[in-house]
């Protein structure tokens, strides 16, 4: 199997050269650029939780009408959302059904596929429908609890690919990606598979896996994906914005890319050298949380524009709503190039990511 086109341990660009400043205060003409600082991913740790045997039937009532408490499965309860974006309460409360899950398991068992992926700190497009639960024996009575789908495996590669993540059982983030990417569509499996290296997953153990899963449902969309996945893309938006490129047929960017300007060396999220063009996504979170952070964040934004369009690049912003129009963002995107987008749009990448 054609080896990952990016792996994590490939994508820092490390210089033992000094860095030379010019007199102007930017690198000196010739300058290696310094390695990138790459982000840091946070395991999300599952809430407590509490069963309702455990409180007397008034004190449980009174709680859960106040809001104090959440149901998040069948006679489980999870402490109220903290204030924050709905995504981030609805991943509170995902992670408690998650935990509420593992009370009421007796057998052995792990959670898998996006679960798991999301226990690793890896990010995904979508939340899972349902707590996906897996184990290796097949009960004798089968119950179903909503909020939960349970999975059962005679896999030995599945059996042998389980560790403990905050004190849970997980199955390990290769597996979890190589089971993920398998059931989503590809824009979403690019995401999570992109994540996942950027995290911290081996290419080789995940070609290992792939390659014992012949008869996995999916396995070819994984295959696939597995030449595209590039653990420099740094959020959701930067994934799915290289997908459209991608799809549309225009040449593949690099990620990342170091630009030298007199305020010192800036990173373009994809960019093409040859054409000095930089195309940057502007997510939610990026200017702030409050306005006086965000106030801040666009003026320094905007110097860092600034600069790097002084620098001799032309800057492109894209957004969420772009993005939600993928069609008219690539045409942009090929008009900058010079380049005819493909009619298609919907068709696939089938292309790596090469360097331009």
């Amino acid at each position: 199997m054609t080896p990952l086109t990016s792996s994590p341990a490939a994508t820092t660009t490390t210089s033992t050269a000094p860095h030379a400043t010019a007199r102007d205060g930017g690198p000196a003409p010739g300058a290696e650029p310094p390695a990138r600082p790459r982000p840091v991913a946070e395991r999300p740790a599952a809430p407590p939780v509490l069963s309702a045997a455990s409180l007397p039937p008034e004190v449980l009532r009174a709680r859960h009408r106040s809001g104090e408490l959440v149901r998040v499965l069948r006679g489980w309860y999870a402490p109220r959302p903290p204030d924050g974006p709905p995504w981030e309460r609805e991943r509170h409360l995902f992670l408690a059904r998650v935990a509420a899950a593992h009370r009421t398991r007796t057998g052995e068992h792990w959670f898998s596929h996006g679960t798991a992926a999301l226990l690793h700190g890896c990010a995904l497009v979508r939340l899972p429908r349902a707590v996906e639960v897996t184990a290796g024996v097949v009960p004798h009575v089968r119950g179903t609890v909503p909020g939960v789908r349970p999975r059962w495996t005679a896999s030995p590669v599945r059996l042998a690919h389980v560790e403990r993540v905050g004190g849970l059982p997980v199955s390990t983030l290769e597996c979890a990606v190589v089971d993920g990417v398998a059931e989503l569509p590809r824009e979403q499996g690019l995401v999570l598979l992109d994540s996942a290296l950027r995290v911290g997953a081996d290419p080789s153990v995940i070609d290992d896996i792939v390659s014992a899963s012949p008869g996995l449902r999916g396995i070819r969309r994984v295959r696939e994906l597995l030449e595209l996945g590039d653990g420099r893309a740094e959020s959701v938006g930067e994934s799915l914005l290289r997908y459209a490129v991608l799809g549309a047929g225009l040449p593949a960017p690099d990620l990342q890319v170091p630009v030298r300007t007199r305020d010192g060396w800036r990173w373009v999220d994809l960019g093409w050298r040859s054409h000095r063009l930089a195309v940057e996504f502007d997510g939610a979170g990026k200017y702030g949380a409050t306005a006086v952070g965000a106030a801040s964040a666009v003026i320094a934004e905007k110097r860092r524009q600034d600069v790097i369009e002084e620098a001799g690049w032309r800057v492109l912003r894209v957004d969420w709503r772009d993005l939600s129009a993928p069609a008219a963002t690539t045409a942009r995107i090929a008009a900058a190039l010079r380049v005819t987008p493909r009619r298609d749009r919907s068709a696939a990448p089938t292309q790596g990511l090469g360097r331009s």
